[in-house]
């Protein structure tokens, strides 16, 4: 088994979900909930954090060596992440 993989996250209208991938693409964890839109931004991004703690945890001993976001319509490039120190 891989010691390295890639967390995939959807950030579906409808549904949220999570997975763990190999460099081959191979799917070594997912999960997903519905998406609790009508709660605000916080309640969302609290789901997001969870369903990547719950992939992690089934998939403990992988190191995450990197994170895909797909989320809906355009989004803009982002230039900066505020007060992170590798801006």
């Amino acid at each position: 088994m891989t010691s390295e993989a890639a967390l995939a996250i959807d950030l579906g209208g409808t549904e949220l979900r999570a997975a763990l991938v190999d460099r081959d693409g191979k799917i070594l964890a997912f999960a997903a909930v519905p998406t609790q839109a009508q709660a605000g931004p916080d309640v969302v991004i609290g789901q997001i954090e969870a369903l990547a703690a719950t992939v992690h945890a089934e998939a403990a001993a992988l190191s995450i060596v990197g994170v895909g976001v797909g989320a809906p319509g355009p989004t803009p490039t982002i230039e900066s992440a505020g007060a992170s120190a590798w801006t």
